[in-house]
């Protein structure tokens, strides 16, 4: 099974599943959703408040860690002196192939 994220409306059945009085067991709740049961443990791990899931968190907290992976990705925005070089040479009239290949 090739591994997939779990949608915002998965997430929120899913929330509601781990807090009913019993909730199923994991090993069920990837069977319902057709995810790897590491995925299941893995999201009610990273979104428990005191021991109960919150859909409300775990929707910020997934936002913020893609946020985050996707960051170093953004080498022209976290380097202010990279920034500043590509933006004189734009204004100097160079490529950004130019740019590029300096």
């Amino acid at each position: 099974m090739a591994y997939t994220h779990i949608s915002t409306e998965q997430r929120y059945s899913l929330g509601y599943m781990l807090n009913l009085r019993h909730p199923p067991a994991v090993n069920e709740l990837a069977k319902i959703f057709n995810k790897h049961r590491s995925t299941i443990w893995r999201e009610r791990r990273r979104n428990q408040i005191n021991g109960r899931y919150n859909i409300g968190m775990a929707r910020f907290l997934t936002k913020e860690r893609r946020l985050q992976a996707n960051s170093n990705l953004r080498k022209i925005e976290t380097n202010i002196r990279l920034e500043t070089y590509i933006l004189n040479q734009l204004k100097n009239h160079w490529s950004p192939d130019q740019i590029a290949s300096r």
